[in-house]
């Protein structure tokens, strides 16, 4: 944006030289650079856009940068003519997108060219001088960064009875504006517009006379003719001018400001000072007061200071009176309470700030960032044992070396991929903002982003080992986030059997070299969850670190660890316990069973059988031939009995290994041999 130094001049009591003030401005506020021929070129912040594009926001951002003062136009108001309230009515259809409208009747008015020195102000500034009325309106949305704009009153009225009708509300499908630069839009009803009587639309009478917040229409345009006119100010939703300026391809001095988020006490002090403008060159005999619709917050944020906080997050040494300085620098009211806080009032133009961060970052930056020392932050080292980044370090070695590689994949999915989350239950965390529905929840397994790694890297290789460490999060009582370890295999070709028990081996050898020693696999069968065919669970201590399963569609299999629940684990493994007193005795127990029964079926019917003392279970032998009956298998297992209080007699073991045999037999019909 461009701002004249000459104008500025006019602000500011005592301003700096050019090249001087644009050095100061770079440093403390925004980046600006000489244009030549009196000008500044301005790249303002978007978040204080709206403040910054008016010669006053500006002119009070310099006076706090150099420590000046300003002279700023006090405005005055103008009420000599008939009320506002008996020529217009004002009726806002939709007060989510109009929030705010003001009003303000003038007649007498004489159309003709504005002073000489507006209209060097005006091409200055990047605008074409037009007319006084128009040039007046111009002129004073510069000066307070509000857009106004000047119908043709007779034109509203249309020769008709008055008062006049002014409705807020969105376009009819299919109606059309010829805006003053003579262009045809097209209207929806995503578009707001500023119009006559419901009964015109209807018959098709009359055409909306301004799209809101953007730009005027050429049926109430203010020409040479004109005798009265209407002012209007308003303030409009950000994002709905945005939309629209988008959606029409027409971006105007009006619609930047809107778009920002204009300060809505400025439409008051827009159409005041618009007034008195045209007072001053008299451009209009008679003015009205004026007419309000509509109503915006004026609720006052109220933000406390302490020095110490202050200094303790920015690392500085400020005292009170350089932090009141600043201040009133900035016109923040505030005052002072008990134990040194100052409570600050926050300035309706400043919707930048919200919170004691912001006031912080403004302290800081007309102190000067290069004038606060910088100073090692005090932290207490505290010695560690493995946490879940030492973890991490080690599992990659381990996985290094066989064969993985690690890949990053993004922590937000769409609805279609959150069904993997299911094995760990629990329902999705919803993103409150997500960018866009293909990111609207976070992640709740790490087989979102592996299962879709799979296909693409068997696009260039012949075989996919990857792995993947990151924090998954689902709701069960409560938002529930874990650190997890993702597996990922898959192979052009080959049998999927092959991968999964590949998988299973890589958890092993993984929970093995963490030093986990006591772990048992549960078969899960087919159908579980996403994954559709084999899938098994891997536990220990009664508790189950993760698992691994062949993935519904396509080739791939899939393995998830619970990285807090194996660290956890892998340490209790490590704690002394001392040898115990009496005597193990083992006793080896063999049968035939089916060949399609599972180990870990077998496993888990040992354990729950009831015997007592049971210290732990081997499988010692596994053999299957043609020459055995009925398709079945010969297993013999080792049961290790141990008490803690004595040595265990023959007929004590004897009777808890008839235990374990029944539970056999009763469950899968097994022959002793």
């Amino acid at each position: 944006m461009k701002f004249s130094y000459d104008w500025l001049k006019e602000l500011i009591v005592k301003i700096p030289p050019a090249q001087t003030l644009v050095a100061g401005l770079n440093a403390r506020s925004f980046e600006a650079a000489k244009a030549g021929r009196g000008l500044i070129e301005a790249s303002l912040p978007p978040n204080r856009f709206s403040e910054l594009s008016s010669y006053w926001g500006t002119a009070k951002e310099i006076a706090a940068v150099f420590g000046l003062k300003t002279k700023i136009p006090a405005v005055k108001k103008t009420e000599n003519g008939a009320p506002t309230s008996s020529k217009v009515k004002i009726v806002i259809k939709d007060k989510s997108a109009c929030s705010y409208y003001l009003a303000k009747y003038a007649e007498g008015v004489a159309v003709g060219p504005s002073p000489l020195e507006w209209r060097e102000k005006l091409k200055r500034s990047g605008l074409r001088p037009i007319n006084n009325i128009v040039d007046a309106m111009n002129m004073a949305m510069l000066e307070t960064g509000q857009p106004l704009h000047a119908f043709d009153y007779d034109r509203l009225v249309g020769g008709g009875k008055e008062p006049a009708e002014i409705f807020v509300r969105k376009a009819r499908k299919g109606e059309k504006i010829t805006t003053l630069d003579g262009k045809r839009f097209d209207l929806d009803d995503g578009v707001l517009v500023i119009a006559g009587p419901p009964s015109l639309a209807k018959a098709g009478k009359g055409e909306p006379l301004a799209i809101a917040g953007i730009k005027g229409g050429k049926s109430a345009e203010v020409g040479t003719q004109t005798k009265r006119i209407l002012i209007e100010a308003a303030n409009f939703d950000a994002a709905g001018i945005y939309k629209t300026s988008r959606r029409l391809s027409l971006a105007t001095d009006a619609s930047s400001r809107f778009a920002h988020g204009v300060d809505p006490a400025a439409a008051e002090t827009a159409i005041e000072r618009a007034a008195d403008l045209l007072r001053e060159i008299g451009a209009a005999k008679k003015i009205g007061a004026t007419l309000a619709a509509g109503s915006f917050k004026k609720s006052v944020r109220i933000i406390g200071v302490g020095l110490e906080k202050l200094n303790e997050f920015l690392g500085s040494s400020f005292k009170h009176t350089e932090v009141a300085d600043i201040l009133k620098r900035l016109e923040f009211p505030f005052r002072e309470k008990r134990g040194g806080i100052l409570e600050v009032e926050i300035p309706l133009r400043r919707g930048d700030i919200s919170d004691f961060e912001d006031i912080a970052e403004e302290i800081a930056r007309l102190r000067g960032y290069e004038n606060i020392s910088p100073k090692w932050p005090t932290v207490a080292a505290v010695a560690k044992g493995d946490d879940i980044f030492k973890v991490k370090d080690k599992l990659r070695l381990i996985l290094n070396g066989l064969g993985f590689s690690e890949v990053c994949n993004y922590s937000f999915v769409s609805s279609e991929n959150v069904a993997g989350g299911a094995f760990w239950g629990g329902k999705p965390v919803e993103i409150l903002n997500p960018v866009s529905s293909q990111f609207r929840y976070f992640r709740p397994t790490l087989v979102c982003g592996l299962l879709k790694n799979i296909p693409a890297n068997l696009r260039f290789f012949d075989e996919v080992k990857i792995f993947e460490f990151g924090k998954v999060a689902w709701k069960e009582r409560g938002n529930i986030e874990k650190e997890m370890l993702g597996l990922a295999l898959g192979q052009k070709g080959g049998k999927i059997s092959d991968r999964f028990f590949e998988a299973k081996g890589t958890m092993e050898a993984i929970v093995s070299k963490m030093g986990l020693t006591d772990y048992f696999w549960t078969d899960l069968g087919r159908g579980v969850n996403l994954f559709g065919r084999e899938a098994a669970r891997l536990e220990s201590d009664h508790r189950v670190l993760g698992y691994a399963a062949a993935a519904k569609n396509g080739d791939g299999v899939v393995a998830e660890i619970d990285l807090g629940k194996l660290a956890a684990l892998a340490a209790a493994e490590r704690e002394f316990s001392p040898f115990r007193k009496y005597p193990s005795v083992a006793r080896d127990v063999s049968f035939l069973i089916g060949r399609e029964i599972r180990i870990e079926e077998i496993m888990g019917v040992i354990h729950g059988a009831g015997a007592r003392n049971v210290d732990d279970v081997d499988l010692l032998d596994c053999y299957e031939s043609e020459t055995l009956e009925d398709d079945a298998k010969s297993l013999t297992f080792r049961i290790v009995f141990q008490a803690e209080d004595r040595t265990l007699t023959d007929e004590e073991v004897g009777k808890e290994t008839e235990k374990i045999i029944a539970a056999l037999r009763a469950k899968f019909n097994a022959e002793m041999r």
